[in-house]
């Protein structure tokens, strides 16, 4: 068997600026970073697109982007630095540390003007997120997709198998998984409040 130089008939979004409802937020664990010597709490953010679809088994529905993230507030994270373009607006350091972190529901369902374009290897990825301007709004869309967010620390089975099965798995191979496994259990003991970053978010 040889390769072939095809890529499939996969159809990616348009790049540019794109109107995007964030509806899944997931944990996926904290995995090794051979590349950096080193381990990473990934999460894993996933907007569908109101105005690009696709053709599925169960008919027209809209696309949908994602984008891995370190789960990190440092305030050279990508993810940080997405947050607060979205928001408009530098976080204060202080605020996120006593709140234990930046709380990821305060944006599960939230629109965003997400910056697409094309990687090294021609895949529609999100360059960036940003506020939607006012004369985008929308806010009568309603998600085609419910939004969710699944915590391993909070861990709810129905939740986790409304992933898809390479999200599962990866989730598996997660130190938080292997702890819970051990355990013999099917969520963590160690479960913690959800933090509350007590800022002014502007939509």
């Amino acid at each position: 068997m040889k390769t072939s130089n095809s890529g499939g008939n996969f159809k990616q979004p348009e790049t540019g600026m794109q109107l995007g409802v964030l509806i899944k937020i997931i944990d996926l664990g904290t995995h090794d970073n051979p590349k950096f010597g080193n381990t990473r709490h990934e999460v894993l953010y996933q907007w569908e697109l109101p105005d690009q679809t696709i053709e599925t088994d169960d008919g027209e529905a809209p696309m949908v982007v994602g984008k891995f993230y370190n789960n990190s507030h440092n305030e050279k994270a990508t993810l940080r630095l997405d947050l607060e373009s979205w928001y408009g607006k530098s976080f204060d350091d202080k605020a996120l540390d006593d709140a234990g972190g930046f709380d990821h529901n305060k944006v599960l369902g939230k629109h965003a003007l997400l910056n697409l374009s094309e990687n090294q290897n021609q895949k529609v990825v999100v360059a960036s997120v940003n506020p939607v301007p006012q004369s985008m709004q929308r806010d009568s869309y309603t998600p085609h997709n419910t939004p969710f967010l699944f915590s391993i620390a909070e861990w709810d089975e129905d939740t986790f198998q409304k992933l898809g099965d390479w999200v599962q798995n990866k989730i598996k191979e997660s130190a938080e998984y292997k702890v819970i496994q051990a355990k013999g259990g099917g969520q963590s003991e160690n479960a913690e409040p959800a933090p509350d970053f007590d800022d002014d978010i502007p939509f």
